[in-house]
């Protein structure tokens, strides 16, 4: 999906790209702006989103540095003792996100 956009983007020429990567900074500054919000005192709060925040960038996806996050939440509230906090649902998403991870290993 993303690299459809793209390619719509070198159809529209120089112009078109230079307004999507000003768009995207913006974008990711705004994202951005609530880092202040998270509770670096509690570990099983801050390390998740730590790992979300470094995961995006060097997973090159969003989608596998949210799964990371997701893992490793749950992880740090089962090994805390503080799961009852969250829905199991919330778990249920976290053990198919390890899953996935566990297959593509396997996949590829």
């Amino acid at each position: 999906m993303v690299w459809k956009i793209l390619e719509a983007i070198e159809l529209t020429g120089e112009i078109g790209l230079r307004y999507m990567l000003m768009f995207l900074i913006i974008i990711g500054t705004l994202i951005m702006t609530g880092i202040v919000k998270i509770p670096w005192h509690d570990p099983a709060e801050a390390v998740p989103a730590f790992l979300t925040i470094i995961g995006i960038p060097l997973t090159f996806s969003i989608a596998d540095g949210m799964a990371l996050g997701f893992i490793s939440y749950a992880l740090l509230k089962l090994l805390s003792g503080r799961f009852k906090e969250d829905n199991p649902a919330f778990y249920v998403i976290s053990i198919v996100f390890l899953v996935l991870f566990i297959a593509r290993l396997y996949i590829k």
